[in-house]
């Protein structure tokens, strides 16, 4: 008669019955989410969880999926300490558009602001961003300047921190035409709101600058 014997490790208990056969049991995770998977060099226990707040104690390898509650976007995430955080694994862009048409007047002394229009197309674009990190953005616009020479620019807001020519789409000609941009940026606060606004640096009594069919879309590169 064959002795029963055990023998484990980490992630298998091994168990040798009387009939001589053996028996292989994972060993369940105390990690919540955690599945077993197949790698080159053994069985690697990866933590895995979907919920909607950052998860705490991360380790190497471990997966976290984050779903916006008003949309379909969904976000997947993996842990990486050399990184210093979770860095984007896939998931839809974050996204928002506004079609209407609106002006923006000329100014002796211009700054970024919201369009003249009826209803809600003066406003925005807009998204707020979950979590602190850092972003890649695309945005633009459809836009006619006042007038040949006379910047009008598009540009976006951070946290209510005041637009930046810097982070701008520009026309500088009395046609219409589209103005786009990919830019890269670091949040520091969960919620930031991020918001397209206007200006326009025609002088005042100038002829108004258009902006139309704008847009703009953010995904995270990592969240640290």
């Amino acid at each position: 008669m064959v002795s029963p014997c055990t023998e484990s490790n980490p992630w298998i208990t091994l168990t040798q019955n009387t009939a001589g056969q053996l028996q292989a049991t994972p060993v369940a995770s105390p990690r919540q989410g955690n599945s077993l998977r197949l790698e080159d060099d053994g069985i690697f226990v990866p933590g895995y969880v979907s919920q909607q707040t950052r998860p705490v104690g991360a380790q190497d390898g471990d997966l976290w999926t984050y779903s916006f509650d008003a949309s379909p976007v969904e976000w997947n995430f993996v842990y990486r300490t050399a990184d210093g955080g979770w860095v984007w694994h896939g998931g839809g862009d974050l996204s928002d558009e506004v079609d209407v048409l609106g002006t923006r007047a000329g100014s002796a002394s211009p700054v970024y602001g919201n369009l003249t229009v009826g209803g809600a197309g003066g406003t925005g674009p807009t998204v707020t961003l979950p979590f602190a990190g850092t972003y890649v953005f695309w945005f633009g616009a459809e836009i006619g300047a006042a007038a040949n020479g006379v910047f009008a620019r598009a540009a976006l807001e951070f946290g209510g921190v005041a637009a930046l020519d810097a982070d701008s789409v520009l026309q500088s000609n009395d046609f219409i035409s589209a103005a786009v941009r990919r830019m890269t940026r670091t949040v520091s606060a969960d919620g930031t709101s991020v918001v397209m606004r206007y200006k326009n640096l025609g002088g005042g009594g100038g002829p108004d600058a258009q902006f139309g069919r704008r847009y703009l879309a953010a995904r995270p590169l990592i969240l640290t």
